[in-house]
C-alpha cells in the first residue's frame, strides 16, 4: 500500500517538474530531482550514488540557466545593455499578465524597447527582440531536457 502512494507521489511530482519548466513559478528540474531522491531512498537498488549527484548538479544548474544563457547570447550578439534589462523587465511583466507565453512575448517586446532606446534602428532592435525570443526558448528547452532525462531515470527506477 505504501509503495503504492510513494510512486503516486513520484509520478505527480515528476509531472509537475516538467509543467515547471514552462511555468517560470514551480522550479521543474529540482522538483523532478525530489522525485528522484524519493525513489533512492525506497529503491535504493535502482539509483546509484553518482546518479544523484550528477542530476543534483543538473538540476542546480537549471536555477541559473536561464540567466546564463541569457547573458552568453546578448553577449555573444552585441545586444545593448539597456536590451537585456528591457529585456529582463518584459519578462517579469509578461509573466504577471500572460504566463507563461508572456514571459517570451514581455521579454521580446522589452529587448526591442530597450534598444530602441539606445538608439538602435527598427531592423537592429526587432533582431534583438528576435535573440532574446529565441534565448528564451533556449532556456526552456535547456530544463525540459533535464527534467525529461531525470524523469526517465525516475521511472526507470520504480517500475
Amino acid at each position: 500500500m505504501i509503495e503504492t502512494v510513494i510512486i503516486i507521489v513520484i509520478i505527480l511530482l515528476t509531472l509537475v517538474g516538467i509543467v515547471g519548466c514552462i511555468l517560470p513559478v514551480l522550479p521543474g528540474p529540482p522538483i523532478n530531482y525530489a522525485a528522484l531522491l524519493i525513489a533512492y531512498f525506497y529503491f535504493p537498488d535502482q539509483i546509484s550514488e553518482k546518479t544523484l549527484i550528477l542530476f543534483g548538479v543538473l538540476a542546480g544548474i537549471t536555477l541559473f540557466s536561464d540567466y546564463i544563457i541569457n547573458i552568453w547570447g546578448y553577449k555573444k550578439f552585441g545586444l545593448s545593455r539597456l536590451g537585456f534589462w528591457g529585456a529582463l523587465l518584459g519578462m517579469i511583466i509578461g509573466i504577471f499578465f500572460f504566463p507563461p507565453v508572456g514571459m517570451i512575448l514581455g521579454s521580446f517586446v522589452g529587448a526591442v524597447v530597450g534598444e530602441l532606446i539606445v538608439g538602435k534602428n527598427n531592423s537592429d532592435a526587432l533582431k534583438s527582440g528576435v535573440i532574446s525570443f529565441f534565448l528564451n526558448l533556449l532556456g526552456i528547452f535547456f530544463k525540459l531536457f533535464v527534467s525529461i532525462l531525470i524523469g526517465f531515470w525516475t521511472f526507470k527506477a520504480i517500475m
